[in-house]
């Protein structure tokens, strides 16, 4: 596979992981977009017939192959961080299936050109090699920082035991002669030739390959019945001095016609199709016939896609040293020539083309195209589950739209571009550059969130005793009629809450409240985000322990409004009435667990799946269903390692240290737990880490290593003002602490009164929270009665 893709302008057909698929199923590229379509399917059954057709519809989606059908309907609707994340699960179903058959072993070359989304999947299925029979061979040039460099890097950090890192050496004296008599076929080149070529190309084999094709060209070496001849030209050769000289010689040394025509290739890029090379060099006679000339001498080759002859130049530096000879003004020109060509020749799929499109026409300095090209190769990436290219995408329209706006800006198209820029960033996880961006995007819609500390208590103020009224009064509510940009601004909203909830739980209540009365004038059966948005206020009300009566009654409210065939919203519903119900202290068991957990996994609702398998562990794990809670950590474990999400790693840490508590199998989860921590604390879920770290906390108290359990009690302590708002947060941080200081205490000869007072504030505070959060009641009464 080659690594090269969007970054780089090129189409969409080079991303490596869409050649990885073509791979396997045996796509030529002469194949038609139907065939191709056909023989994914057939070759995906014969790996996976089970999941055949929901494998293929998320790839044949990343590959943008028409779907019609059941396979359309299967990704409808699906689209942003859910899209990318179903894409990388099918990927990594279909390796891990794959597998099963026999040994899996992918090579990937010059993987420093690959594109973000592409080292994004990469190193999810990195991870397949540990347990499973899959190899990855990745070759790459040291030196590209953002690509190849971090690659390593990622794997000497997080797989150091499971890869091996080999430097490829130049060429010794021995294998250097060797290499020059099998380009020769052992013709023979004088002695002192020879150590020349070795001494100037130090070993470099490609370097060795030019400098004798160059003597070829120059006609030092003559071919006479397919035998290499050395001709008298021998005594006047120049060797250059490195290999960027010997490759601009052989250019140079072309006729001007046909110089032309390779450095108009060049700036195409590596790849390059016919058509598109005849569109733009159509004052350039003999085309064929000097393309030939070009692959005879081996700085081309030719092969065949979709009915499309295409070039390749034979090696990468041979394209960048013919592209960087051309003057600035020259390669302008040629840039935007080409992007007039490709817009021509594929005018019937040019959606393939708008990365590429926007790369020439940067290049070219046309800022009025490169933008529209940028927004719309955006756009294809967000289709495809790109949202690393989307982002990098996005971000330079928005900085070239400001340049060419100056002070006429169209607060429509560019809070447009802001809302796409703040799915994609969602879509990657990205949280602080997320929320800087939805904030952004809500101002220019016209909600703005106050700086203003005063002024925002007040609005939250507000919103809460709004929201409590609408509560006894929600006939007066719910009225207005949505349209498409309160959706818009509703689904902002949503995902600004999302951020906020794992970045600092206070901030989320504060904030959020802010839009209540905003919301509850929209009529929720017509509008799923604004739904969505009203049900998720329930959290805060329970979450905090303020009032689960309020909560209880906006999800009942919520509930009215709702689809219930398992829709979206309705498993969002679902989850936050689990939540509530067991925090209110309901140990009821989900009869239809296993159909609402599948249904929210086929939507990309990592989220949602786990937390229904979260709370209905904690209701089996109180009612004593062991074997149900070694189910639903298995099941939390498979989630979290399909969508390959920190976050949902942290709910399976969670509840494995909460099932090892409960019954007291001590041993089993703190090496772990530990490495969850670590993971964790990595990412920005500040909160989550410092719950993890109460857990390991707690397990090495029962275990009696109070040391570990001082140093990881510490590590939540540093976040203790962000978690002590969220009740289920502060809870197990309290937890620990009690079972810290009883321990403290119990194991102290001296009967120390500092130590039995910090205990009784920690255990008075504890038993507050339990009453709020039932959850963790047992445990603190349990502590209470010691």
């Amino acid at each position: 596979l080659e690594g090269g893709a969007l970054s780089t302008g090129q189409n969409l057909s080079y991303h490596p992981i869409i050649q990885l698929l073509k791979c396997w199923v045996g796509i030529s590229k002469d194949d038609t977009p139907a065939s191709e379509s056909e023989k994914l399917h057939k070759g995906i059954k014969q790996i996976s017939p089970e999941q055949a057709d929901d494998i293929y519809a998320f790839l044949a989606t990343m590959m943008g192959l028409p779907l019609s059908g059941k396979y359309k309907d299967r990704v409808a609707g699906i689209e942003g961080e859910a899209l990318e994340k179903l894409i990388l699960k099918n990927l990594r179903d279909l390796i891990i299936t794959a597998a099963k058959n026999k040994p899996r072993i992918y090579i990937i070359e010059d993987m420093h050109w690959s594109d973000s989304s592409s080292i994004t999947i990469f190193e999810s299925l990195f991870k397949l090699s540990q347990k499973h029979p899959v190899m990855f061979i990745n070759v790459m040039r040291p030196g590209y920082k953002e690509t190849g460099d971090y690659i390593l890097k990622y794997l000497v950090d997080k797989l150091p035991g499971d890869h091996v890192t080999i430097n490829v050496n130049p060429l010794n004296e021995t294998d250097s002669v060797q290499l020059i008599g099998n380009l020769l076929r052992n013709t023979m080149l004088p002695s002192d030739i020879e150590k020349m070529i070795i001494s100037k190309t130090e070993g470099n084999p490609f370097f060795i390959e030019e400098v004798i094709r160059s003597f070829i060209d120059d006609g030092i070496i003559d071919i006479q019945d397919k035998k290499f001849i050395v001709t008298d030209k021998i005594k006047e050769i120049n060797i250059p001095d490195t290999i960027n000289e010997a490759i601009l010689s052989r250019v140079d040394k072309l006729d001007e016609k046909t110089r032309e025509l390779l450095k108009t290739a060049s700036v195409m890029g590596r790849n390059f199709y016919y058509k598109v090379l005849e569109e733009a060099t159509d004052t350039i006679e003999e085309l064929d016939e000097r393309l030939a000339y070009l692959a005879e001498v081996q700085l081309i080759s030719e092969s065949k896609k979709k009915q499309e002859i295409e070039y390749l130049f034979k090696h990468a530096l041979a394209q960048q040293l013919t592209y960087d000879s051309i003057m600035l003004q020259s390669r302008k020109e040629l840039h935007n020539k080409i992007a007039h060509s490709i817009e021509k020749v594929f005018a019937n799929n040019i959606n393939e083309y708008f990365g590429t499109l926007a790369y020439h026409y940067e290049n070219a300095e046309n800022q009025e195209k490169t933008e529209e090209y940028l927004i719309k190769a955006g756009n294809e990436a967000i289709k495809s589950g790109a949202s690393p290219d989307a982002i990098n995408f996005f971000k330079k329209a928005l900085k070239l739209y400001f340049e060419l706006a100056g002070a006429n800006i169209d607060n429509n198209k560019l809070r447009d571009i802001y809302f796409k820029l703040s799915i994609a960033y969602h879509s990657r996880g990205m949280s602080n550059e997320g929320l800087e961006t939805l904030d952004k995007t809500l101002e220019l819609y016209g909600y703005k969130i106050p700086k203003n500390k005063v002024r925002l208590l007040l609005g939250f103020l507000y919103g809460f005793f709004h929201l409590i009224f609408v509560s006894k009064n929600e006939k007066l509510f719910f009225k207005k009629s949505p349209d498409k940009e309160m959706d818009m601004v509703m689904t902002l909203i949503y995902y600004r809450v999302q951020v906020l909830s794992t970045i600092s739980p206070k901030r989320a209540l504060i904030e959020s409240l802010y839009f209540s009365r905003l919301v509850t004038r929209i009529n929720l059966s017509n509008s799923d985000p604004t739904l969505s948005v009203f049900i998720g206020f329930s959290l805060f009300f329970f979450w905090t322990g303020i009032s689960l009566k309020i909560s209880g009654k906006i999800i009942k409210i919520g509930e009215k409004f709702l689809n219930k065939n398992y829709t979206q919203v309705y498993i969002k519903y679902r989850y936050l009435k689990k939540m509530h119900n067991y925090h209110c202290g309901i140990i009821e068991k989900d009869k239809d667990l296993d159909l609402i957990y599948k249904t929210a996994v086929d939507k990309g609702m990592n989220w949602g799946a786990s937390y229904i398998l979260f709370f209905n562990g904690f209701c089996h794990g109180d009612s004593g269903d062991r074997e149900i809670c070694n189910y639903i950590t298995e099941r939390l474990k498979l989630i979290a390692d399909q969508f390959n999400n920190p976050q949902l790693h942290s709910s399976y840490y969670r509840f494995l240290a909460y099932v090892d508590i409960k019954y007291r199998e001590l041993n089993r989860s703190t090496d772990l737990l530990k490495e969850g921590a670590e993971l964790i604390r990595k990412t920005e879920h500040n909160t989550l880490f410092a719950v993890i770290c109460s857990n390991v906390s707690i397990l090495n108290t029962l275990n009696g290593n109070l040391s570990q359990a001082k140093e990881y009690l510490e590590e939540a302590e540093q976040f203790i003002e962000k978690i002590k708002i969220a009740k289920p947060f502060y809870g197990s941080y309290l937890l620990a602490k009690v079972n810290y200081e009883f321990a403290t205490m119990r194991s102290s000869d001296s009967n120390d009164q500092s130590n039995k007072k910090v205990l009784e504030q920690a255990l008075k505070q504890l038993i507050k929270t339990a009453r709020k959060f039932r959850g963790i009641l047992p445990e603190s009464l349990l502590l209470n009665a010691q």
